[in-house]
């Protein structure tokens, strides 16, 4: 496998109170490339796979899915693990998101809306989210250079993760989350399509946030996924995985439900590779490719500490 570290992909502005205040300093946004080793004579597209890291919109990183990156890349993928801004950092967020979250919490900025996330959580959701459609389009707009398979895009993401994934995947292509004029961004004319979702301990909550505030079906178009989920999970108990199940039935595209005895993002499965074992049986039957049989190590997962929704 190949790695190509800490490529820039765009930039936000962090230290500004969440867009309160003025002025603020600028933070480049960053990805890892994992690739897979090829013959230099080898023709055939590279399929895609997007990893977007967990931790409650407030910690991880995307150093935390190398790997996830190197085991994908070693059946074939180009592995890209995006970064983004996170809580602590106090992002930019547009002044309309921040006052429609703010109104769902009754106007409380300590409030919890849905039971679920904090006010802070769904701000800085809005600039994860941004972010992460920004680094979509860096690398669609870069694919063609590098034989990448435009036509094969899937998106991995664990809690927080998988929630910034659906938001991003439907048909209106995440609108609620598009930059703004005090934000530098990078090929906002390009396009992107997702064909596939592997979410782990997630659901769609940030997706319907948002359908609610740009007055849309953000789920329309939503492609395949996956979901796992935990018997124990308490932040993405299984009856999410239930709801989310009829809107995938209701928008008539495949969807896996894989359930396991255990909480939120733990390890399980033989050698605790349960997880990847599941994404490469749901890849191989709706990704289009058949994956080289590795015998995978048991992937690191997110700490339990760093992990709020």
């Amino acid at each position: 496998v190949n790695s190509i570290k800490d490529l820039c992909y765009s930039s936000g502005l962090i230290n500004c109170s969440f867009g309160k205040e003025k002025g603020g300093e600028e933070k480049e946004l960053c990805l890892d490339v994992y690739l897979p080793d090829r013959d230099e004579k080898e023709t055939a597209k590279i399929p895609i796979m997007i990893l977007i890291h967990g931790g409650g919109f407030a910690c991880g990183s995307k150093e935390v899915m190398e790997p996830f990156a190197t085991e994908f890349a070693s059946r074939g993928y180009a592995a890209i693990a995006v970064g983004y801004r996170l809580t602590p950092e106090e992002p930019f967020v547009s002044e309309k998101w921040r006052k429609f979250v703010l109104d769902a919490a009754g106007g409380d900025e300590e409030g919890v809306i849905q039971g679920v996330a904090t006010v802070t959580q769904l701000w800085s959701a809005w600039a994860a989210a941004r972010d992460c459609k920004a680094a979509l389009r860096f690398i669609f707009s870069v694919a063609g250079d590098h034989n990448l398979d435009l036509d094969n895009v899937s998106i991995h993401g664990g809690s927080a993760g998988g929630l910034v994934g659906v938001a991003l995947a439907g048909a209106d292509m995440g609108s609620a989350f598009d930059p703004v004029t005090c934000q530098k961004s990078c090929k906002l004319d390009q396009t992107y399509k997702i064909h596939r979702l592997l979410l782990f301990c997630s659901g769609t909550m940030l997706s319907q946030f948002a359908a609610k505030y740009t007055k849309t079906n953000t789920l329309e178009g939503i492609p395949p996924a996956l979901f796992i989920c935990g018997t124990k999970d308490d932040t993405f108990p299984p009856e999410m995985a239930e709801a989310a199940k009829k809107l995938w039935a209701d928008a008539k595209t495949p969807f896996k439900y894989v359930e396991y005895d255990g909480g939120h993002c733990q390890a399980f499965g033989e050698r605790g590779n349960g997880e990847l074992t599941a994404c490469i049986e749901f890849l191989e039957k709706n990704g289009n490719i058949q994956l080289q049989e590795n015998d995978p190590p048991p992937p690191t997962s997110p700490k339990k500490s760093c992990v709020i929704v």
